[in-house]
């Protein structure tokens, strides 16, 4: 496949050391002699045709080999280029041994690249591909354009051990490919920071490819092989060439005529006789202009066309190729006979391309966790049609009795997650925009209780045991813990703190993402106009930070600027989906042009992420959700290099921490323009939403709770450390109406009432269980 650059550094890294010890540990029967016969090239099949040792066949199904097995972290190493896997195969060339030059031709190589990734390399290995010259250190993954043609040589005293994977790739494979370096390109030499691939546990199931040659290539296959090599002619050969519009309207001809074929006839075998004539005719008419014209890449204009169309156009009823020789074709062949026969010259013969196993790969020329528990939630849905007020607890349908087990809100969860709260006295806050909620996760007894608010939108939040801040569809609503009406709740003695609404301020639609409170001042990742700001008594928002590459305030979320990070009383890091400075922008380019940013030395730490979301300080690390890979990732912050702890099975937004615990929210990802090209749409069974526990120390998932109806996607995780039975009340809630703030100086003249008013002891203070879902065993 051709490539807009010879080599195409991905950001892909790992332990070279780690793989060379399990590849040292194979027998060596397992190694074969390289399927291109190259002298000191040894070959060791991972990924094969049904899982056999034959490197040249590449048609089947591609399987595993039994060799795969026995190397985890090769295998690890494959799973996470996250794309399809076709031949794979280790490489060794001893000391001193090069390749010939090959170019990747035909149309097998027409929608596939190799990916190389050497595992012992030394200085004196070179790779070319064309004219270009590249060292490629070990332990990285490299794309090189075949179509260009390429070799390497090994003139070090080791020898040098590669792998080399043939894909088609995949929507996030390309759109990572898209965004990666091309060190011999100055302005994108480093377009993205690298990240290493993790070598133990177990990861993604592999991928394989299933390649399936049609006995007669369709038409359209044909069309594009023909375009592909005519427009490389036509960057070489001027426009008024006489001879090429006799070329051009010869394979117009043919299409014309093959198309005509195939819509009649198909791939039964009695159109065979007129494919046969359509081809005779294309060889034919091609071989006058063999040698007129040489493509960029060296190969022969002429020749190329009978290697890509012709020889793997149509095959016979057995799957072979049915071949149709150039005129003079067997002459020549019976003269070559001849004077090998007088030199008495048995040397092999390399089976052509054209062999129903080989792709037409052309020489290059000389001159060129537990079970989960699970029960419903105790409160029944909504009634069509209600809108309750903002923090009001979910009521049911008047004279209706639903069925819990049928309840939208129904969740389940693992026995730790509970325990893990209890353990910690701790609880949390969830924000779901999708289903209008904001979730109070808390332990009572042994079980998870999960207590449903009702909002507009509700994104992000700022807390602490104090106060609450929480984004709403075109507001910030503020919240005080008063303990004191928390002890009047009902059932008495249950919550241990109450969050009461003292004012909300009007944003208008500013999409609001991320919030922090630095000090005393809440900042907001301000979406829509792709900013920071602040809020103040007079206006709706004010801009206090930017990023560089957006040149003024509009309402067009130009790069989904979303998550925030406050260190040291400071706003300190930012995510992005993009770098676009037009409206939408970043939406080119969302599953590879992610950054996270630096606020305030105004720089890039990170660039080429799929969605990231939720930077985090926590440790003394840096921390974020790469969601478009549902993963949790460490940051370098001296290389910029992201390590991955763990990959779980959603799109991944919203993170905090208590002791060695991640809690991170993960959504269902819809089908849609927003979520297309990323990794985890391509996953269709890794679709869960709720909130995954992950022990940072080794990745592995230690709890979850998961939604399994009305709640597809998770905003924002919010830990309330300390707190262990809170409640948000709402407005219309009756303990707000009868709970007084009053500053401590007329706290101390307060006067208690001698008896209560009737009319107050009806409104007295109570927070029932109505909205209250409890998740526990079956």
């Amino acid at each position: 496949m051709k490539l807009d650059a010879p080599f195409i550094r991905l950001p892909y890294r790992f332990d070279p050391e780690a793989v060379m010890n399990e590849i040292s540990a194979l027998p060596e029967d397992l190694w074969q002699d390289h399927p291109r016969g190259w002298e000191g090239h040894q070959a060791l099949a991972l990924v094969s045709a049904e899982g056999e040792s034959d490197l040249k066949r590449l048609d089947g199904e591609m399987k595993a080999c039994e060799a795969l097995d026995q190397l985890p972290s090769v295998k690890q190493l494959m799973a996470a280029l996250d794309t399809v896997i076709g031949r794979a195969m280790l490489v060794r060339v001893e000391p001193g041994k090069a390749a010939e030059m090959l170019i990747d031709a035909g149309s097998y190589w027409h929608r596939r690249v190799r990916v190389t990734l050497p595992v012992q390399s030394g200085k004196g290995v070179r790779w070319q591909v064309g004219e270009a010259e590249q060292e490629i250190p070990a332990g990285q993954a490299w794309l090189l354009d075949g179509w260009r043609g390429y070799r390497h040589r090994n003139e070090d005293d080791q020898a040098l051990i590669y792998l080399v994977i043939d894909t088609v790739g995949s929507a996030s494979f390309w759109s990572i490919v898209n965004s990666a370096d091309r060190p011999l390109d100055p302005e994108r030499a480093e377009s993205m920071s690298p990240r290493q691939i993790g070598l133990k546990g177990g990861g993604r199931e592999l991928e394989t490819e299933v390649v399936r040659v049609a006995r007669v290539m369709s038409p359209w296959e044909l069309e594009s092989l023909i375009n592909a090599v005519m427009q490389d002619l036509r960057s070489v050969v001027a426009p008024d060439q006489p001879h090429l519009p006799k070329l051009e309207s010869a394979l117009n001809q043919f299409m014309r005529q093959w198309q005509g074929v195939h819509a009649r006839h198909g791939e039964d075998e009695a159109g065979d006789p007129a494919y046969k004539q359509a081809l005779e005719q294309l060889v034919a008419q091609a071989a006058m202009f063999s040698g007129a014209w040489k493509l960029p890449n060296g190969l022969d204009a002429a020749e190329l066309l009978y290697r890509s169309v012709v020889l793997d156009a149509l095959k016979d009823a057995e799957g072979q190729p049915v071949v149709i020789l150039p005129p003079g074709a067997k002459e020549r062949q019976a003269q070559v006979a001849r004077q090998r026969q007088q030199q008495n010259a048995a040397a092999a013969t390399q089976a052509p391309a054209a062999a129903p196993q080989a792709a037409a790969q052309t020489p290059a020329p000389q001159a060129a966790p537990a079970q989960p528990l699970r029960q419903p939630p105790a409160a029944p849905a909504q009634a069509a049609g209600q809108a309750p007020a903002h923090g009001q607890v979910q009521p049911g349908q008047a004279g209706t009795a639903q069925d819990p087990n049928q309840s939208p809100l129904r969740s389940v969860h693992t026995k730790s997650i509970p325990e893990l709260l209890r353990q910690a006295a701790s609880s949390v806050l969830v924000s779901t925009y999708q289903a209008g909620k904001l979730v109070v996760l808390r332990e009572d007894q042994g079980n998870l209780n999960t207590h449903f608010r009702v909002y507009n939108r509700p994104m992000g939040m700022a807390c602490d045991n104090a106060r609450l801040a929480l984004g709403t569809a075109i507001t910030v609503e503020y919240y005080r813990n008063m303990p004191e009406v928390a002890r009047k709740l009902n059932p008495p003695g249950k919550h241990d703190s109450a969050f009461l609404p003292r004012h909300a301020h009007i944003t208008g639609n500013i999409d609001i993402h991320e919030m922090a409170w630095a000090g005393d001042e809440l900042w907001v990742v301000n979406t829509r106009f792709s900013c920071l700001c602040t809020l103040d008594n007079e206006h709706s928002f004010v801009p206090r930070w930017r990023p560089w590459f957006i040149s003024g305030y509009a309402a067009e979320d130009r790069c989904h600027l979303n998550g925030l990070e406050v260190v040291d009383g400071k706003p300190k890091y930012v995510t992005a989906l993009g770098t676009a400075d037009t409206a939408g922008g970043w939406r080119e380019n969302k599953a590879g042009g992610g950054v996270l940013i630096d606020v305030e030395n105004n720089e890039f730490i990170c660039r080429g992420l799929s969605m990231p979301h939720s930077p985090r300080w926590y440790q003394d690390k840096l921390w974020v959700l790469e969601s478009g890979n549902g993963s949790l990732a460490t940051v370098d912050l001296e290389t910029g290099q992201l390590e991955t702890v763990a990959e779980l099975p959603g799109f991944t937004r919203g993170l905090d921490f208590i002791g060695p615990y991640a809690f991170v929210g993960l959504s269902q990802v819809r089908e849609s323009a927003v979520f297309s090209g990323i990794s985890l749409t391509e996953r269709v069974s890794e679709r869960s939403c709720g909130v995954w526990v992950v022990d940072i120390r080794n990745g592995q998932t230690v709890g979850f709770l998961k939604f399994e109806d009305a709640v597809q996607e998770v905003f924002a995780v919010s830990i309330l450390k300390g707190i262990r039975f809170p409640d948000v009340l709402g407005g219309a809630d009756p303990a707000v109406g009868m709970s007084y703030a009053l500053p401590d100086e007329a706290l101390k003249d307060v006067v208690q009432p001698t008896a209560q008013p009737a009319q107050a002891q009806a409104a007295a203070p109570q927070s029932g269980d109505s909205g209250s879902a409890y998740s526990s065993g079956d």
